[in-house]
């Protein structure tokens, strides 16, 4: 139920990876103490959410997502994955923004998440996108898989009032630490044992590699039987996927990590090369990655290393920056500043425009 004193949110999720639902839980941690907040996100994500926020109100959204073959984005196949969400586009929208109405939101913030986006802007909310994958739309290159990464991200946020960009590199802040790590960044060890956070699509070839070293410990990831946060903290490096929110939970604890991008995935490839040109950690393609990997692993104790010092690099929790800039952006609106349409009329009104 809606507390009539209180300014109601909406938080959108892409579904694409765990690093959105766990970067908007961060947030979404904090805002709940000044905000009313509801929740839209894909099923892949629903459940770790619930976890995070039971008694608040969880809505479903499509999600847009990459289909890999051989840890490897495959375009067509991608395309053909998501053309029917595509085609049906205006249908969720419409939907969604009677979902909007009848919550009675009054501001949104999207996580590179479109739909909701776009319904918010048709119906006149207010609108932050607060992400990591837009800072491909700040670094130029020429290469093929940038220009459609820049295509991509430019359309996953294409409506927006205020764009927030969270970083370890060239970001708007530094990255967003969930609490159950910042709160044990003072219990920091190095015990004698690698974490490795892997994907199922690349289990089987990491595992071949690993198997060579007979004399070193390594600690996989999922696994229900283990705490994940527990051998987090007291690792003495990482080996996982190149996605932002892993990485940026290594730097803030001081760990060294390797990672190994999907290829042609821009956003995972520029992840990689800022890791090593921060000079805390390493990076293979998942082709060929032994040599580098067992480079990192003999030199694990010589990180950190120099960064280079052209790029602006950030290391700290930004949760709280984060929070204050969402709270300065939506006090500039009043209190429930809901469409004077209705949704029949605003459908209508959609309809004539495009006539």
């Amino acid at each position: 139920m809606k507390n009539p004193n209180r300014f109601k949110l909406a938080i959108s999720i892409n579904g694409e990876g765990k690093g959105h639902v766990t970067r908007m839980i961060a947030v979404a941690q904090r805002l709940q103490e000044k905000y009313d907040l509801v929740f839209w996100c894909s099923l892949s994500t629903r459940n770790e959410l619930e976890r995070a926020f039971p008694k608040h109100r969880i809505h479903s959204i499509p999600a847009l997502q990459f289909v890999l073959n051989n840890f490897e984005v495959d375009y067509i196949r991608t395309t053909f994955g998501n053309i029917k969400k595509i085609l049906l586009a205006g249908f969720t929208i419409t939907n969604l923004m009677e979902e909007l109405m009848i919550e009675k939101v009054e501001g949104v913030i999207s996580d590179f998440e479109p739909f909701l986006a776009e319904a918010a802007f048709r119906m006149r909310l207010p609108i932050i996108q607060l992400n990591h994958p837009g800072v491909v739309t700040r670094l130029h290159t020429y290469a093929l898989d940038a220009f459609l990464a820049r295509i991509v991200a430019t359309r996953m946020m294409s409506k927006f009032d205020r764009e927030i960009i969270c970083s370890f590199f060239e970001g708007d802040l530094g990255p967003i630490i969930r609490r159950e790590i910042t709160s044990l960044k003072d219990k920091v060890k190095k015990e004698n044992y690698f974490l490795v956070y892997e994907k199922d699509s690349f289990r089987d070839v990491l595992r071949n590699q690993l198997n060579q070293y007979n004399n070193i410990t390594f600690r996989f990831f999922p696994d229900p039987n283990k705490d994940f946060l527990s051998s987090l903290i007291n690792c003495k490096g990482i080996i996982s996927s190149s996605g932002h929110q892993i990485i940026s939970e290594a730097l803030y604890l001081g760990k060294p990590i390797f990672v190994i991008p999907i290829k042609n995935q821009y956003e995972q490839r520029l992840n990689a090369e800022m890791l090593k040109k921060s000079g805390r950690g390493s990076f293979g393609y998942s082709d060929d990655f032994s040599r580098e990997l067992h480079t990192f692993i003999q030199e694990i104790d010589s990180y950190p290393k120099s960064a280079d010092p052209s790029i602006r690099f950030r290391f700290n929790d930004d949760s709280e920056k984060a929070c204050k800039e969402i709270v300065k952006f939506f006090s500039s609106y009043p209190k429930n500043n809901q469409p004077k349409k209705t949704l029949c009329e605003v459908v209508a009104f959609e309809r004539l425009g495009n006539n």
